[in-house]
């Protein structure tokens, strides 16, 4: 380009540049006003962090262009020095609220949440913390990725080791964008605008593109020192593209499409790898939301349009669609349309977006501006929602939107050819689309000791000990989660670092350079300090094989994926030694199901290995692995010293001791009394939420059981210890099952098409029927079976029971159903009813809670079940997998009905019923039993009459009557805080109905 003609080119993109950005920057805060407009919708003087990053792109680009062609210029530096002091400013009015930072990376609540908007003049907070949609990841993220982009173009936007303490956690707090319902970027969460936040692929497409970029990056620029180095998760990205490529072509629950999805698919994040996802969501977006003045945000979006009621927050749902054909068009998608078509140097894309934004400039002092959006007026609104695209809308009176301008003035350089593609993505995310790597994982083979590598060797396998590589380091997994809580730990700004978390092996799978000491991390679920997981050997080859799987398919990093596999003494000592050895004997061969590995001794394999580097972290001693036999196995028998009332081994020794003897059910009742725990279970919660699903503990009628968000820990044991009833090791159980269900929800998704909420009780009762069946065991004893299982036996229960979902579940109904002989007159139940003088109770929940807690009951109800055991099995009051809780006819043999004895063992099984209201339906239930029997007294039962099953069947009767079949699975807590407001006459019907449906084989579902 001549001289003279690339001088007047600059000339013409500065002034541009300093009429619509530059004259409008704060000179105390650097930061921007999203406009000058005051209107019903809004002050857009504020600066919104968004539109702030948006808006100085373009001024970042002239710096870049003038420093090609006129380095020396003192434009390069002016430009250069104001797209820094922006991105200060910005820096600066959130630093000032690093306590919100700190509190929402724990809570995840978006009342915690980073402002979206400061004063421009001020950089302070303008709005409440509850007077905004703050929580929005998209912006939080694009700031990172830009401070990325930024720097690795050679701006220093990052001056001091706190700012870098800052940044780091800034990283922490987009980290978990995956299962972070937020505003979005449109700031109203789900698009009725009632305040709901929602996942939003906008948003986290935005953070998983921020979480790439600044990895590994130095903020500090090209140095030698890594203080300025920041860290990121590689769970976190992996998660995050699961996550958009289970929603995409999506925005989210609300939205089929959204037009924000350009900025993820295209410049600035290019967040997805997929070119045909790409293709698919920019062909959707066009398809759905395209017209001739801009894109439509989403459908039915009643955003400035003529018809809207600015008085009003938001509308219902069936208002929306008033909205429909008539939705605001915005020309900033055109700019996004033609930006990303200049990146890829589609020119037959260029050229169509040129010309269809060329009409939408509105000039104004000699300036050609793009409006906010066009509307359609109010008289022309019968004819758009006839003839779409048929009337002429006008623009609204916000000119010009800064950040569309923007993206325009990048554009233009672009095709003035004084910026190029490089320029403005130095970190080269455009190469991201259709990016593929081969991964050949290293695995290493750890023995425990000399014994173990010389019992391997013997085998034919050559293995390392941990002293044989030092050295190197082998460390649990559990440790490295702890160095992540470190990572941007300030005192002076009260940060801590990560939260704990557990490491995924896609974590754990490189070797790390900690404070210049070589270390290598095992797999997670080879830690035996959390639960007894790792014992079950069929069960730790299963998950060690996945994890190669998933590496294959998903490795990210420089360098290849290095996995160690522990090989302990007991692993070759029980009867399932044979499902590691045919693992060993894969490893060995270099492929592992299909998939290409490599072993070797550790020093040559780390020659090929990932790598990260992490420096001057305080404080920071991490444990060495310490793999401790308590007992020989041999020596002492487990069951015997749990039977041994003069035991002197304490639970801790004893739940160790068992483990290693693979003494299933006492590893489970010692795990449950010792109170164990796996730190994985709030990250598979995260698993099971981010795919829409939620998990519910306990019994079906606790709403208060149910997890539809993320929950610590601490929060899900709780949940488990409430909810769950007195069964043996049935806390331990229903975290187990979770345990599951998280793993198959990752590699086997489609098992859980068309469920919803995952109910632990429910798959118990499952796996419990389906032993009863097998074995012809009473439920009890199927339930103690149940526990003698390994973990991966259970698994595999499990799984065979997603996999043919409808039939279990008939199968268990009709184990349910009874085997009578004579037909029993059920119309006479009704004739000659006491009438019971409640007239005056306002409200039967209460009533019941304050029966159960006296439950005065009268020597009558006592005497009435010893007869009505003449006429059944046995009758089950309370934990029906509980043997104690079960009540044969064969008592009648040895006791009288007014025998004080037996109205002990009565009330003894109803005072273990711990929710009082609960116990009170157990009463009424057993007198509508009563009467059934009493009528009809050459009836007889030859099943145990089970109470939680006949209960349970009389809520759901109950329910299906009002509300219709095949939505009651997922209304179960309604369903049963309904039926506790139900009077007694009502409840007694109920039951009535459900011991018919109990006489004759079904197909609902209870």
């Amino acid at each position: 380009m001549q001289f003279q003609l690339l001088q007047s080119t600059l000339d013409r993109h500065f002034e541009m540049v300093e009429k619509i950005i530059l004259s409008r920057q704060d000179p105390v805060t650097g930061l921007l006003p999203a406009s000058t407009a005051v209107n019903a919708h809004g002050d857009y003087t504020d600066a919104w962090v968004r539109d702030n990053v948006y808006s100085i792109l373009s001024v970042w680009g002239l710096a870049l262009s003038y420093r090609r062609h006129f380095g020396e210029h003192y434009r390069t530096r002016l430009l250069s020095q104001s797209t820094v002091k922006l991105m200060r400013g910005l820096l600066s009015a959130m630093m000032r609220q690093s306590d919100r930072v700190e509190r929402f990376k724990y809570s995840l609540d978006p009342i915690d949440a980073l402002h979206a908007k400061y004063g421009t003049h001020t950089g302070l907070a303008v709005v409440g913390d509850d007077e905004w949609g703050h929580l929005q990841i998209d912006a939080t993220s694009i700031f990172i990725l830009m401070i990325a982009q930024m720097t690795a173009s050679g701006l220093q936007i990052v001056y001091t080791k706190d700012e870098v303490d800052f940044v780091q956690n800034l990283v922490h707090y987009i980290s978990r964008s995956y299962c972070i319902p937020d505003y979005g970027i449109w700031e109203r969460g789900n698009k009725i605008n009632h305040g709901t936040t929602e996942i939003n692929c906008s948003s986290v497409g935005m953070a998983k593109a921020a979480l790439e970029a600044i990895d590994g990056l130095n903020l500090f620029g090209n140095v030698a020192s890594g203080e300025a180095t920041i860290h990121v998760v590689a769970s976190d990205v992996a998660r995050a593209r699961f996550t958009l490529e289970s929603l995409l072509p999506r925005e989210s629950i609300s939205k089929e499409t959204d037009a924000a999805l350009l900025s993820i698919i295209g410049y600035p994040a290019y967040a997805i790898e997929d070119e045909a996802l790409v293709n698919k969501t920019r062909e959707k977006i066009i398809k759905k939301l395209c017209g001739r003045y801009g894109c439509k945000r989403f459908l039915r979006d009643g955003h400035q349009s003529a018809i809207e009621d600015t008085s009003r927050l938001h509308y219902e749902p069936e208002e929306l669609r008033a909205f429909e054909h008539i939705e605001s068009e915005w020309p900033l998608f055109f700019t996004y349309l033609l930006l990303d078509a200049l990146l890829r140097n589609d020119y037959e894309a260029i050229e169509q977006w040129k010309k269809k934004l060329e009409p939408l400039f509105i000039e104004k002092e000699g300036q050609k501006l793009l409006p906010e959006l066009y509307i359609v007026p109010k008289e022309c609104i019968e004819q758009e929602r006839e003839n779409p695209g048929s009337c002429e809308r006008v623009a609204n009176e916000n000119l010009p939107l800064v950040w569309a301008q923007s993206l325009y003035m990048l554009c233009d350089m672009m095709l003035d050819r004084v910026l190029r593609p490089g320029d403005i993505d130095p970190l080269q995310r455009r190469e991201r689309i259709g990016h593929k790597r081969h991964t050949r994982t290293l695995v290493a083979i750890i023995a425990q000791n000399d014994l173990v590598k010389q019992q391997l060797l013997d085998l034919g396998f050559e293995s390392q000990t941990p002293d044989d590589i030092l050295p190197v380091k082998v460390r649990h997994a559990s440790e490295l989660s702890r160095l992540h809580t470190l990572l941007g730990k300030n005192d002076k700004l009260h940060l801590s670092g990560r939260p704990y978390l557990v490491a995924r092996t896609i974590t754990t799978s490189q070797m790390y350079l900690v404070e210049g000491e070589e270390t290598v991390f095992l797999p997670y679920y080879f830690d035996p300090r959390g639960f007894y997981f790792s014992y079950d050997n069929t069960l730790l080859v299963e998950h060690f094989r996945t994890s190669l799987q998933f590496l294959s398919s998903s490795w990210d990093q420089p360098g290849q994926p290095i996995v160690p596999f522990l090989v302990r003494e007991d692993m070759l000592l029980g009867k399932d030694q044979s499902a590691v050895l045919e693992l060993l004997h894969e490893l060995q061969g270099g492929k592992c199901g299909g998939m290409e590995v490599k072993t070797g001794r550790v020093g040559q394999l780390l020659t090929t290995a990932a790598v990260e580097r992490i420096d001057n972290i305080d404080g920071v001693e991490l444990e060495d692995l310490k793999i401790e036999s308590i007992l020989e196995a041999d020596e002492v028998s487990c069951s015997e010293e749990m039977n041994e009332e003069t035991s002197v081994l304490d639970d801790e020794t004893l739940y160790a001791l068992c483990s290693l003897q693979h003494d299933w059910a006492n590893v489970r009742r010692l795990a449950q009394a010792t109170g164990k725990f796996d730190d994985r279970l709030e990250d598979v919660l995260l698993d099971i939420v981010i795919r829409q699903k939620r998990l519910a503990v306990g019994r079906a009628y606790y709403e208060k059981a149910i997890f539809s968000k993320p929950h610590d820990n601490a929060t899900i044991l709780k949940t488990i210890k409430e909810f769950c009833g007195g069964n043996t090791a049935e806390e331990v159980l229903t975290q187990e099952i979770i345990l599951h269900l998280g793993y198959l929800m990752r590699h086997a998704p489609e098992l859980f098409e068309n469920i919803i909420t995952l109910r632990t009780w429910y798959f118990v009762q499952l796996l419990v029927g389906q032993i009863s069946r097998e074995r012809s065991l009473p439920l009890g004893e199927a339930y103690e079976q149940l526990l003698t299982l390994s973990p991966h036996e259970i698994y595999i229960r499990l799984k065979k029971i997603l996999e043919s979902f409808n039939v279990e579940t008939r199968e268990l109904l009709h184990q349910e159903n009874l085997h009578a002989s004579g037909t029993p007159d059920l119309e006479a139940i009704h004739e000659g009813s006491e009438a019971i003088n409640l007239a005056d109770v306002k409200d039967w929940g209460e009533w019941r809670e304050e029966m159960g807690m006296l439950c005065r009951l009268s020597n009558r109800f006592y005497k009435d079940i010893w007869y009505m055991l003449q006429q059944c099995n046995g009758l089950v009051i309370g934990e029906k997998y509980n043997l104690r809780s079960r009540i044969g006819s064969e008592l009648t043999l040895e006791s009288t009905a007014g025998e004080q004895g037996f109205a002990l063992k009565i009330d003894a099984l109803l005072q273990g019923i711990s929710a009082p209201d609960y116990r009170q339906l157990n009463i009424e239930a057993i007198e509508a039993l009563v009467k059934i029997f009493k009528k009809n007294p050459q009836f007889r039962i030859e099943d145990d009459l089970v109470l939680d099953v006949l209960i349970g069947h009389a809520v759901r009767i109950s329910w299906e009557k009002e509300h219709g079949e095949g939505n009651y699975n997922e209304q179960r807590g309604n369903a049963w805080k309904a039926f506790y407001k139900r009077s007694p006459k009502e409840t007694e019907e109920a039951f009535v109905e459900a011991f018919v449906s109990l006489l004759a084989p079904h197909e609902n579902n209870a």
